[in-house]
C-alpha cells in the first residue's frame, strides 16, 4: 500500500470542493489553521492536503479581488498561528491579514487589539496607590 494514500483524501475533487466551502466562510479578520479547515471539512488529520490546496487555489483574493468566488486563502494559517505559507507568497499575506487587523510579529500572527492593548497597558501611569493606607 502507498503510504500517501493514507495521507491523503481518496476523493480529491471532494475534498477541495469541501475546504474551499469551509475556507470561503471564513469571515474578514478571522483565521483557521489548515488543521482546524480540514476537521471542519470533515477529513480530521488532513492538514497538508488542505495546504496543498491552498497552494493550488486558482482564485486567490490577490488575483481574483473583486470575484466573490475568490477563495481567501490568505485566511488559513498554520498550527500556533504562525503565518504560513501562500501562493503568491508570504509578503501578499502578511499584506492582507495586517489589512484585516493582524499584526506579525516574528511570523506570529497577533490580533491588533491583543496587541494595542498590550502597548496600552505598558504605556499606562501607574495606579495610585490605594487611599486605605492613610
Amino acid at each position: 500500500m502507498n503510504h500517501d494514500t493514507l495521507r491523503r483524501p481518496n476523493q480529491p475533487n471532494q475534498f477541495r470542493t469541501k475546504v474551499y466551502r469551509v475556507v470561503r466562510a471564513i469571515p474578514a479578520g478571522q483565521v483557521l489553521t489548515y488543521g482546524e479547515v480540514a476537521t471542519r471539512a470533515g477529513y480530521p488529520g488532513a492538514a497538508r492536503a488542505v495546504g496543498a490546496v491552498m497552494r493550488a487555489n486558482p482564485k486567490s483574493f490577490v488575483t481574483h479581488p473583486n470575484d466573490r468566488d475568490a477563495v481567501p486563502c490568505h485566511r488559513v494559517v498554520a498550527a500556533n498561528y504562525q503565518l504560513g505559507g501562500f501562493n503568491q507568497g508570504s509578503g501578499w499575506k502578511a499584506r492582507l491579514l495586517q489589512g484585516e487587523g493582524w499584526q506579525i510579529t516574528n511570523n506570529q500572527l497577533i490580533r491588533h487589539e491583543q496587541a494595542m492593548n498590550v502597548s496600552s497597558a505598558l504605556d499606562a501611569p501607574p495606579a495610585p496607590a490605594s487611599a486605605s493606607h492613610q
